[in-house]
C-alpha cells in the first residue's frame, strides 16, 4: 500500500486517499494493511518520498533550482543580505495595464511578514476589472 501511494505523487492527498479506500478490498481481515489509516498518513508518505527526491537540503542551492525550472524567480542576491525578487509574469503585465488605464490606482506595500530571520515584503494592487457594480457608483 505504501509503495502504491509513492507512485502515485501527482495527484493530491485527498484523491489519493479516496481512491485507495474506494478500490479496497471488501475482506476486513485485508482491509487494515490495504487502507491507509487516514490522509496523515498519505501526507506522511509522500512527504518521505519528497524528502528523498531532493537533490539538495541546502535553501540556496534548492532557490536557485526553483529560478531555473520556474519563471517566478527573476532575481536573486545573496550578499550581503539575501535578496530575492519574485513575481506571475501574467500578473506583472496584468498590474500594467491596470496601472496604464486608469487614472488613480492604490497601491499598499507591506514589508510586516517576518519568516524566521527575514521578513516577506508583498506590493498589492486592486485589480479593477473583476469590480462589482453599486448603486452609489453608478
Amino acid at each position: 500500500m505504501l509503495r502504491d501511494m509513492e507512485q502515485a505523487t501527482s495527484s493530491s492527498v485527498r484523491q489519493i486517499y479516496q481512491q485507495k479506500v474506494l478500490t479496497a478490498s471488501e475482506d476486513i481481515s485485508q482491509h487494515a494493511t490495504s487502507v491507509p489509516r487516514d490522509m496523515e498518513q498519505v501526507l506522511n508518505c509522500l512527504k518521505n518520498v519528497r524528502t528523498w527526491q531532493r537533490l539538495s537540503r541546502d535553501a540556496l542551492y534548492n532557490l536557485h533550482e526553483i529560478a531555473y525550472d520556474t519563471e517566478f524567480i527573476h532575481h536573486i542576491t545573496t550578499f550581503p543580505d539575501l535578496l530575492v525578487i519574485m513575481y506571475n509574469p501574467t500578473v506583472l503585465r496584468i498590474f500594467t495595464e491596470v496601472i496604464h488605464s486608469q487614472d488613480t490606482q492604490v497601491l499598499s506595500y507591506d514589508t510586516t511578514f517576518t519568516l524566521g530571520d527575514f521578513y516577506l515584503s508583498v506590493l498589492i494592487f486592486h485589480q479593477t476589472d473583476f469590480c462589482y457594480a453599486t448603486p452609489a457608483n453608478l
